[in-house]
């Protein structure tokens, strides 16, 4: 099925439609990431309403894909003043009118302007086969067993001593320990379990993440979605089930709230930004931060610290209240959770048959958890139950870590497979 990409994509990102392409610009450029996002889609709402010339009737998704590449890359400009307001409406109008003449015949070219797109406007056949480098587990296991082939060994990940990213990465840790209080994470999520923020696909999801790099990360110096097709393959290639393969590709989707949030909220979507409440080692806030998180050094910068209803071993928790009770430090697991529950409850209600199961939302929710699935912490509040979680979300942490390697996925090529687990376990817009 062919499908179109809406010039109005981004309505649903930015509310605000009825207001001109300048204003959308404007209000974003603290953050060229954002500008990139909103004003591409609100230029072409307002330059189809401006423009001398018709924008065409319709376009192929191919072809709105390039056009929303070719006016993001002036908005980028704009944003970082190295392009006038007057320039940037010269520029995009001559754009929009080179796409008026483009020739049908290169529809089916490569896409310039993402990597990501609708199905059928994938330049690459789809490749149903995983890796070779890969070893397939043996039948019967529930989960498998396969290994991944990084080309480094394993001790040299998370290397929080002196990588090659040491100073960026130890910042990250130091802002995060001294602003992820219990009332920062209370905010967090009254804002972002409304839901009104976006009505997103997953593709379109990922086309906004698509230079995102995590600063909170010593093993990955790429765009984040590379990370995340590496981990998919390496699950798929050991031969676990699809759903767990999608939670693979989306785990870190949840770092998309970039977009709505902003420097004072820990939410900038550059690679040295500060990022503190979209990724990072997560603990438990409401009560004491354990010695065994990664560098412990800045557990005394938190405020909670220093309140006594917070700073002990169980805190405002009871023993045995269970696992998901509890409130980790905000960041992209939880939200990632959140909207991906939100939609399979959704999808549960309209009888949908294809359902991610309890085992892949624990996976999304706790993969960042460390202090509790590898260092043994917060043993007193496991319940009956919570150690199948456990042994899930371990199981999935062996690609989410060691499929992080120099070896970049082909991900036009991989996509359209990939499309497919989303059609068959969340068809449809995500509520953001």
């Amino acid at each position: 099925m062919q499908r179109v990409l809406s010039a109005t994509l981004v309505s649903s990102i930015n509310k605000s439609t009825s207001e001109t392409a300048l204003a959308a610009i404007e209000r974003s450029t603290s953050d060229p990431a954002v500008a990139r996002i909103v004003s591409a889609s609100s230029l072409t709402e307002f330059l189809a309403g401006h423009s001398d010339r018709p924008p065409l009737a319709q376009k192929s998704g191919q072809q709105e894909l390039a056009h929303v590449g070719s006016q993001s890359s002036l908005t980028r400009k704009y944003s970082d003043k190295s392009l006038s307001k007057e320039d940037l409406l010269k520029l995009a109008v001559q754009q929009q009118q080179q796409d008026s003449f483009a020739s049908p015949a290169n529809a089916n070219g490569p896409r310039t302007g993402t990597a990501i797109g609708p199905p059928a406007t994938s330049a690459a056949p789809p490749s149903n086969e995983p890796p070779t480098k890969h070893r397939k587990i043996g039948e019967g296991d529930t989960y498998g067993s396969g290994e991944y082939d990084a080309g480094k060994a394993a001790e040299e990940f998370r290397n929080y001593q002196d990588s090659a990213r040491q100073a960026v990465v130890e910042n990250h840790y130091r802002l995060m320990r001294t602003h992820q209080t219990m009332d920062f994470v209370m905010r967090m999520e009254k804002k972002y379990t409304t839901f009104d923020h976006a009505q997103l696909e997953i593709w379109q999801a990922f086309q906004a993440l698509e230079t995102y790099v995590d600063s909170s990360d010593p093993d990955a110096e790429f765009p984040n979605i590379e990370h995340a097709f590496q981990t998919a393959e390496g699950i798929r290639a050991a031969g676990h089930p699809d759903w767990f393969q999608l939670i693979g590709l989306i785990h870190d989707i949840g770092k998309l709230q970039f977009l709505w949030g902003c420097k004072e909220d820990g939410q900038e979507g550059t690679a040295h930004g500060d990022q503190w409440a979209l990724g990072g080692d997560t603990w438990v806030v409401g009560c004491k931060i354990p010695g065994s998180c990664v560098f412990p050094e800045f557990n005394g910068l938190n405020p909670d610290m220093q309140d006594s209803r917070y700073n002990t071993e169980t805190g405002i928790y009871q023993k045995g209240c269970g696992i998901s009770s509890l409130r980790f430090a905000w960041g992209h697991d939880e939200y990632a959770y959140l909207v991906v529950k939100h939609h399979t409850d959704k999808l549960r209600a309209a009888g949908h048959p294809n359902l991610i199961p309890d085992e892949g939302l624990a996976m999304l929710r706790f993969h960042s958890a460390y202090p509790w699935h590898n260092k043994g912490e917060y043993a007193w509040a496991e319940a009956p139950g919570d150690e199948k979680l456990k042994e899930a979300v371990l199981k999935f942490n062996t690609f989410d870590l060691y499929t992080k390697a120099d070896v970049r996925p082909d991900i036009p090529a991989l996509w359209p497979y990939y499309q497919g687990l989303v059609d068959k376990y969340l068809p449809g817009k995500l509520a953001w």
